[in-house]
């Protein structure tokens, strides 16, 4: 798959031969044309087409459209990846909250940035865990950590 990153546009399967299993997952599955979808310099999909129907090979044309397609649905590809490993991040700190919460313990952050910062903000997560710029800070807390991480709020940015 590292090819298609260094390969813009439309590649012609059967011309490639490279000894590869994900090469061979493509011939296999009939794929005759796959167009790289790239996003900030990483491979984010593969847009891959078999035979036209009309058994006439792809034009210039569909290749230039096709490129197009892929070079314009790459970014928001890559925001809904993005999107979607936050939520599934969310609902792993929301667990690891409930249990630490259970146990009477106390879940510290150190090193978060801005836009992490902002999102336990808005999803109040900043309320059930301490949030600190160094881990000097963190490490110093948790040997003092009240019950409740609410009481550390003056101390916590």
């Amino acid at each position: 798959m590292t090819y298609f990153l260094s390969t813009p546009g439309a590649v012609e399967i059967e011309k490639l031969h490279l000894n590869s299993p994900a090469l061979q997952t493509l011939k296999s599955a009939g794929v005759k044309l796959a167009v790289p979808m790239v996003s900030q310099g990483e491979l984010v999909g593969l847009l891959t087409l078999g035979p036209r129907l009309s058994e006439q090979d792809y034009s210039r044309d569909d290749r230039e459209l096709l490129n197009r397609l892929a070079i314009q649905a790459a970014p928001a590809i890559r925001v809904a990846q993005l999107a979607r490993m936050n939520s599934s991040g969310i609902g792993l700190l929301v667990t690891l909250v409930i249990r630490t919460n259970r146990q009477k313990q106390c879940l510290l952050a150190c090193g978060l940035s801005d836009h992490y910062q902002h999102i336990f903000r808005i999803t109040r997560l900043s309320e059930a865990i301490g949030i600190y710029d160094a881990e000097t800070e963190a490490f110093a807390t948790a040997g003092n950590v009240p019950g409740n991480v609410r009481e550390m709020t003056g101390r916590l940015h």
